[in-house]
């Protein structure tokens, strides 16, 4: 379920060994969307951030980053053909 310019940013923290420390904070979502959208999008960070992990880290990065939060912000741009995708 595209939503055009839907906004979804998480923050979540690494452990020395590359893995999540917690499940991935939603900060914010765009607040005109349905929950519904919401969830397909959480749903669908949560999958690519577990695909991504662990990463490998060197032993500097990995003292360097263990523990502080990052954010990601999530902007989708991609445009939607209303006849492919007829709502």
């Amino acid at each position: 379920e595209a939503r055009h310019g839907m906004e979804y940013t998480i923050r979540f923290a690494f452990k020395r060994d590359g893995t999540v420390i917690a499940p991935p904070r939603m900060t914010y979502s765009s607040h005109d969307a349905p929950s519904a959208v919401r969830d397909v999008y959480r749903d669908a960070v949560d999958a690519a951030l577990k695909r991504c992990t662990p990463l490998h880290f060197s032993g500097g990065m990995a003292g360097a980053v263990a523990g502080r939060p990052i954010a990601i912000r999530f902007v989708d741009e991609r445009t939607i053909d209303r006849q492919q995708n007829p709502q």
